[in-house]
C-alpha cells in the first residue's frame, strides 16, 4: 500500500500529515509546472494548482475508494503521494495518466526542430497536456468548454464537484464518476451544476458508460483506429467537431483541430491555416495549441 489509510484507526478520520510516497518520476522527463500550465485544467475542480509552491492537488476514486493526491516538483524529479486507501500500482497508474508519462513526442519535436518557430517547443520538451485522472473526467470537462467563457467553464465544474463528487481525505472531492451523474434527472442535473442544456447530453453519456454500453477507456487504446474511434465520439450527443479534437487529443490522438472562436480570430485566413496545420499530419492539435505560444 502506498499509505493510505488513517493513523490508528479506519474509523477515526484522522489522515496522517504525511503520506508516504508511492513514485518518483525524473525531472528529465517531465517538468511539472510546464505540465500544469499546458492548459487551463489545472484550474478545473478538483484540481488545485500552487504556482509558487510547483505542486498539483486533486482527488479522484480509485478502485472504488476516494483518495487525496498531490504531485509536487521536487529536485530530484516529480513526487507523486497519496492519502487514502490505495495499492502503490493503483496510484502510479493514474499518476502516469495525469502526467502522461508515456507519451512518445520524439517524431513531434524532430518536426518542431525543422521550424524556427516551433523549435523552441522542442527545446523546452513541451508538447504533453495535463489529464484527469480519468478519461470520463476530461470528456466532461471538455463538454463544459463548449459555447462558455473560461469563467463559466469553472464554475460548472466546481458546481458539478460539489453537487455530485465524492469526498476524500483532507477535505478534498472527487470527480463524480458516470454512475453518480446518472442517477440525477436532467434537470436536477441542469440545476445543480449549471450545465444548462449540456446536462440532458452529459446524463445520457454517462447512462452509456454506467450501463456498460460505451468505453471511453477503450479510445486509447493503440488497436483502435483514429477514424473508428472519431465516429464513436461524434455519435455522443453534444459532441461537434471542437469537442471531437479535444477529447481525441486527450486520448493521445492529434489529428484533429479545436475549431473554434479562438482558432478563427488567431486565423482569419482560415483555408490557409487548415493548409499549414495538414501539413504536420497526425501533429495537427499539438502543433496548434503549442505554436500559440510561440
Amino acid at each position: 500500500m502506498a499509505n493510505i489509510s488513517p493513523a490508528d484507526g479506519a474509523t477515526s478520520g484522522h489522515w496522517p500529515a504525511r503520506p508516504t510516497p508511492a513514485h518518483c518520476y525524473p525531472a528529465a522527463l517531465i517538468d511539472l509546472g510546464q505540465l500544469a500550465n499546458s492548459h487551463g485544467w489545472r484550474t478545473l475542480a478538483p484540481f488545485n494548482w500552487d504556482q509558487d509552491g510547483l505542486r498539483l492537488e486533486t482527488a479522484a476514486v480509485i478502485s472504488g475508494r476516494a483518495v487525496a493526491i498531490d504531485v509536487s516538483q521536487s529536485g530530484s524529479g516529480v513526487l507523486a503521494e497519496a492519502w487514502g486507501d490505495v495499492g502503490r500500482g493503483e496510484l502510479d497508474a493514474v499518476v502516469k495518466r495525469m502526467l502522461w508519462t508515456d507519451l512518445d513526442l520524439a517524431e513531434f519535436h524532430v518536426r518542431c526542430r525543422r521550424q524556427k518557430r516551433y523549435r523552441g517547443v522542442a527545446e523546452n520538451g513541451e508538447g504533453r497536456l495535463l489529464r484527469s485522472p480519468t478519461l470520463w473526467e476530461d470528456l466532461v470537462k471538455v463538454l463544459a468548454t463548449t459555447n462558455i467563457s473560461w469563467s463559466g467553464t469553472r464554475a460548472m465544474t466546481s458546481r458539478l464537484v460539489g453537487a455530485l463528487g465524492e469526498p476524500a481525505p483532507l477535505g478534498r472531492t472527487a470527480f463524480p464518476g458516470p454512475e453518480a451523474v446518472a442517477r440525477v434527472s436532467a434537470d436536477e442535473l441542469a440545476a445543480e451544476s449549471g450545465f444548462g442544456y449540456r446536462a440532458g447530453s452529459l446524463r445520457r453519456i454517462a447512462q452509456l458508460i454506467a450501463e456498460g454500453r460505451l468505453d471511453p477507456d477503450s479510445w486509447e487504446r493503440p488497436d483502435r483506429s483514429d477514424r473508428a474511434v472519431a465516429r464513436e465520439i461524434l455519435g455522443l450527443p453534444g459532441v461537434g467537431p471542437y469537442a471531437l479534437a479535444c477529447i481525441m487529443a486527450l486520448c493521445g490522438r492529434f489529428g484533429h483541430l479545436p475549431i473554434d472562436s479562438v482558432f478563427r480570430s488567431r486565423h482569419p485566413d482560415s483555408e490557409a491555416a487548415l493548409r499549414h496545420y495538414r501539413s504536420w499530419g497526425r501533429w495537427k492539435y499539438l502543433a496548434y495549441w503549442f505554436g500559440r505560444k510561440t
